[in-house]
């Protein structure tokens, strides 16, 4: 079970930037997503969504740091229709907003 999640949490990365739902990767693995979820929780302690937005803020804060790139362009790539949606739920998973942790970065006061 622990390498179906290892898998799960592989797809989830390789395919982040097509946002792909949790009932799309649980039928790529050949489970229902009741039993991915309950894979999920059992062995990295967290829903699929959770996992998956998880790795979206992770492309986003390395979009933040290594492009130029517009946070909303940012958004977009990452699968959110909506920007202000996408900075409510990057500021809920970092603290800040993300132009405050570009900046932070561009000052030279983290890493990623």
């Amino acid at each position: 079970d622990a390498a179906r999640v290892a898998r799960f949490l592989d797809r989830v990365r390789s395919t982040a930037r097509n946002r792909m739902s949790v009932a799309d990767h649980a039928a790529a693995l050949g489970l229902s997503p009741r039993h991915l979820a309950r894979l999920c929780r059992d062995h990295a302690g967290q829903s699929p969504k959770a996992l998956i937005e998880a790795e979206l803020m992770r492309e986003a804060c390395r979009s933040l740091v290594y492009t130029r790139m517009p946070v909303q362009r940012i958004a977009w790539q990452l699968g959110y229709d909506d920007p202000a949606y996408f900075a409510r739920r990057f500021r809920a998973h970092t603290g800040q907003t993300a132009s405050d942790y570009r900046a932070a970065f561009d000052g030279g006061e983290g890493e990623a």
